[in-house]
């Protein structure tokens, strides 16, 4: 918790996440802690500690708390002066345009800071593009950026490709911070005014009172030790939580044996305050790019079915910190192995290849190989442009490369080319980077973004600044155009009508704007929305008829595009519940010697977050809505009206040309879309964890693993 009081005299008491605020006479501050009756709760966002491979990043106090004097950094105080003199630790309050790097560690420079107060405004700030400004917490290029080794692709990553980065979001230091708006900003604001009227040794002083403890500040905890901490008596009992989630993929149609071409983005982004990372160019802009390049596709009129090469589709969980969902879904394309297979129709969809140790519910990933990765094509903070233009960064030349050569032809869109083998960060880098490694030829790709070879326009990138009203929905509606013509192009791979570009222009149509810019208000403001809840409430549907329960939500508001943390229930760890006896046991990893699965008693599952499901059951519709040749995809329930949760549709039709395993689609149940029509499974949920973490057979327990990463490195976040 976070407290504020007045020594002697007032009171102000803050616990987790609020703030108590109240008054009484000198029994309030003991020279420990803060307590008292009379208050009044208003609420707190606080920064918190990471650990990673190396050590910690990050913010908070000691493992006591902190208890120190407010005091204020107004507008034109030299912030290296501030405290000079001022004789004890002080938690500084500013308004959020103060907020930078440079001015912490002024601050830490004084020896006087015991804290942070953030005043949160109306999230504008006039210079935040100024290349100079730095107001980017994230770093200049991700080798400042992925702690603690980035030396891990094809591509040169000390590229600075952040003009605005400060690094700010991999510092780490040993005080707290917490953020405060509206009322309370004020009231905290004048408190501080107060005590800095009345002086340091003044009588009265508003005190704040830290308790935000998350480990230690020293370099004694990484991740691992964290992670593998075990108990007196000798038992896993971890101290944090990775970072992660779930990715979400799709097919046109289910997987086949052609090789494939990948669109791919990420759908997180971060900030300082987790709680405030709101992504909207960072994010949103990407993802409601993918999703309309999937509708226009689906709506092309195009038989994708007859083009040489495969279109899938990834939106790739928690690639703000270290790419973490694909290199997850390099790494397992590339080199798979299920200690554990489950018997044909687990799951509540009975696709083939789910595996049980270790779990993934969906094992629909396992029939696509790293070296049958063809081209993929990412999207990168497509939001912003300073020119209005848009950018293709390739891996080749474009004179070599045709579909560079394909995409620039069109209007709008210019080469990005930064020269010494650099490419923006995005999991096409994950891709390549793993292709490389298991040595097999790296996918041909473009990064799409609406920056050139001067690297990012956008100074709100990685703060709580990269809000809905600065992102331009035109050039979201321009990048979902090009997206879809570029996998189009690259799928035609050089054969048939479409390897013109001329002919794809012809089919891929223009998106509807004003339908673009609600669904970004829904992305970045509300995910109970309409068009977005319809989606991942059909998904929900069909989980909760899976396993027999309702359970709730988890949300925000306004949402964060923040990756959390990764632990069984409701954060993303598939698990396996298992009948013994009278008993219900979960298992994070289901190895023979833990009994036979049983299809009638035991269930295999995934929790998705709200983000990852929608994302996951809106390719589900494009994927299964397109001209399909003579493979029917789409069914009506077989009951009479709309389906209901997908026990009231029928199994896809058999045939063997899909599902790459071999396996016939007879005993695949179709799954029921928000339309109420029924749909066969082509999207699914891939494990974001980072490759360096192996789950064991305790939930929510893990082992570090280095050797399960590429070049025995890991970025590993908890």
């Amino acid at each position: 918790g976070f407290g504020l009081g007045l020594g002697l005299d007032l009171l102000i008491h803050v616990a987790f996440g609020l703030l108590l605020l109240g008054g009484a006479q000198g029994k309030e501050y003991d020279g420990d802690r803060l307590t008292g009756s009379l208050t009044d709760a208003v609420e707190v966002t606080f920064a918190v500690r990471l650990f990673n491979a190396t050590g910690a990043v990050g913010f908070g106090s000691g493992r006591n708390g902190d208890v120190v004097p407010l005091w204020p950094l107004r507008s034109g105080d030299d912030v290296s002066s501030l405290l000079d003199g001022i004789g004890r630790r002080v938690a500084v309050v500013l308004d959020e345009e103060r907020l930078t790097r440079d001015t912490l560690e002024a601050l830490v420079a004084s020896g006087n800071i015991g804290g942070v107060v953030v005043l949160d405004g109306d999230g504008v700030v006039s210079d935040i593009d100024d290349a100079g400004a730095a107001y980017s917490p994230a770093g200049a290029s991700e080798s400042t950026s992925a702690i603690p080794d980035a030396s891990n692709t094809p591509y040169d990553e000390s590229y600075s490709w952040n003009p605005f980065g400060s690094g700010l979001a991999y510092a780490n230091f040993d005080f707290p911070m917490v953020s405060v708006s509206g009322s309370t900003a004020d009231s905290l604001k004048g408190h501080a005014d107060d005590n800095r009227r009345g002086g340091i040794g003044g009588s009265r002083l508003w005190m704040a009172d830290f308790e935000l403890y998350f480990g230690p500040y020293d370099d004694t905890t990484d991740s691992a030790t964290c992670l593998q901490w075990r108990n007196a008596d000798g038992n896993l009992s971890p101290r944090c939580a990775p970072l992660g989630g779930q990715s979400s993929w799709a097919t046109f149609g289910p997987v086949d044996a052609r090789d494939k071409v990948f669109g791919v983005c990420n759908m997180d982004a971060s900030a300082l305050f987790h709680d405030a990372a709101a992504g909207a160019n960072a994010a949103a802009a990407s993802v409601l790019t993918l999703l309309t390049a999937a509708d226009l596709l689906a709506d092309s009129g195009v038989n994708l079915d007859a083009l040489p090469l495969q279109i899938a589709l990834a939106a790739f969980q928690g690639e703000a910190w270290g790419r973490i969902g694909s290199r997850a879904f390099a790494r397992d394309i590339s080199n798979f192995t299920c200690a554990h297979d489950a018997p044909a129709g687990a799951g509540y969809v009975q696709v083939p290849g789910v595996c049980l140790d270790p779990v993934h519910p969906e094992g629909a990933f396992r029939n696509v190989s790293i070296d049958a990765v063809r081209y993929a094509v990412a999207v990168d903070q497509v939001g912003r442009s300073a020119t209005g233009d848009l950018y293709v960064h390739g891996t080749e030349a474009a004179e070599s490369f045709p579909l560079l050569r394909n995409l620039t032809s069109y209007d709008g869109v210019e080469t990005g080319v930064a020269g010494n083998g650099a490419l923006p960060p995005t999991p096409l880098t994950s891709l390549a980077a793993v292709a490389q490694a298991v040595g097999v030829a790296a996918p041909r790709g473009v990064v799409l973004a609406g920056y050139g070879a001067s690297g990012y326009v956008d100074g709100a990138h990685g703060s709580r600044f990269d809000v809905a009203a600065r992102v331009n929905v035109t050039t979201v509606a321009n990048a979902a155009v090009v997206l879809a013509r570029a996998l189009l192009l690259a799928a035609a791979d050089g054969e048939g009508a479409y390897a013109d570009p001329a002919a794809v222009a012809g089919v891929i149509g223009a998106p509807d704007e004003a339908a673009l810019q609600e669904l970004l208000d829904c992305l970045t403001g509300d995910w109970l929305c309409t068009p977005m809840q319809d989606y991942w409430n059909a998904g929900y549907t069909d989980l909760q008829q899976y396993l027999g329960l309702s359970f709730g939500l988890i949300t925000s508001d306004p949402p964060t595009f923040y990756t959390g943390i990764f632990t069984a229930g409701s954060f993303g760890q598939p698990v396996v519940q298992h009948r013994q006896g009278a008993a219900n046991v979960v298992y994070g990893t289901f190895a023979r010697s833990d009994g036979n699965f049983s299809l009638e008693d035991d269930y295999v599952y995934t929790y998705p977050g709200v983000l990852e499901e929608y994302i996951r059951v809106r390719l589900t519709d494009a994927g299964t809505r397109y001209n399909s040749g003579s493979y029917a995809l789409r069914a009506n329930a077989t009951s009479d009206g709309a389906c209901e949760g997908y026990q009231s549709c029928p199994n896809c039709p058999a045939q063997d040309a899909y599902w790459a395993s071999g396996a016939a689609a007879s005993n695949v149940s179709m799954e029921c879309l928000p339309s109420g029509a029924c749909a066969c499974p082509v999207a699914f949920h891939h494990l974001a964890l980072d490759p360096g973490i192996r789950r064991q057979s305790q939930p929510s327990a893990f082992e570090v693993a280095l050797a399960l990463n590429h070049k025995t490195r890991t970025r590993i976040r908890t």
